[in-house]
């Protein structure tokens, strides 16, 4: 399905950055020399890809982008299946019938087998919505006790 939207995750991660420092009563935001770079970096990427556009499927399959990563260690009433110790959640950054949102799969895995976790994975050409292009972030997953709803109770 084509919503007509064309950035990169590049350019939607550089949008939110300078969004973030926004200020109303403040100057414009600027970019940093960092992301200045990283921005002529992505445009001579384009570039070279612009003549031909987006890669299709048959051409190049969409790299899935890592929306979470669960150790067993952190959630310890997970219940993996044989030695798997890492939950892998990703997702397609574009739309899917029939419900026209992100495709997702999960992938139990073992860490060690894995290596090196914070290596950067490949990107997708772009993105359906900004929205679909997920930002880094840490959980702190905590244990709780969920009590049921007061009108399920008796009197």
């Amino acid at each position: 399905m084509d919503t007509g939207f064309r950035q990169s995750p590049t350019e939607v991660r550089l949008q939110r950055r300078l969004q973030y420092r926004w200020r109303p009563d403040g100057p414009a935001a600027t970019l940093t020399p960092e992301e200045e770079a990283l921005k002529e970096r992505n445009a001579a990427w384009l570039a070279e890809r612009s003549d031909a556009g987006p890669p299709g499927p048959a051409e190049c399959p969409v790299p899935m982008l890592p929306v979470a990563q669960l150790f067993l260690r952190d959630i310890p009433l997970m219940q993996p299946p044989g030695q798997a110790d890492l939950l892998q959640i990703l997702w397609c950054p574009y739309e899917h019938e029939p419900d026209n949102k992100p495709s997702t799969a999960l992938f139990w895995r073992s860490a060690a087998e894995v290596g090196d976790i914070l290596a950067t994975p490949p990107e997708p050409y772009e993105a359906d919505y900004p929205g679909y292009v997920p930002e880094s972030c840490v959980l702190a997953p905590e244990k709780i006790t969920e009590y049921p709803n007061s009108l399920d109770l008796s009197p």
